[in-house]
């Protein structure tokens, strides 16, 4: 084997692992940034469910308000669901 093969060999495991890594390293923060966002999205499904509920807890809240909440608790829920799933 001349050193011309060798090096070409090389050059090619440095490209497939160069590759490997580069995907791998992109797959866990695209994957971090998925949490973060569905972590949001689940606070704030939760935060609209809560003031909802408030609201209906002091009798000063009408349709618009449950509409607001069941939309929070759905929120809540598929998030939550997502966020599983990862």
């Amino acid at each position: 084997m001349s050193t011309d093969d060798r090096s070409a060999e090389l050059a090619d495991q440095y490209e497939v692992v160069y590759r490997a890594t580069r995907d791998a390293i992109w797959h866990v923060v695209g994957t971090l940034a998925l949490a973060f966002f569905y972590g949001l999205a689940g606070l704030l499904g939760l935060s609209l469910f809560v003031r909802a509920l408030s609201g209906f807890v002091t009798g000063s809240a009408g349709v618009a308000v449950a509409l607001v909440g069941v939309f929070g608790a759905a929120m809540l829920v598929v998030a939550g669901y997502r966020l599983y799933r990862l």
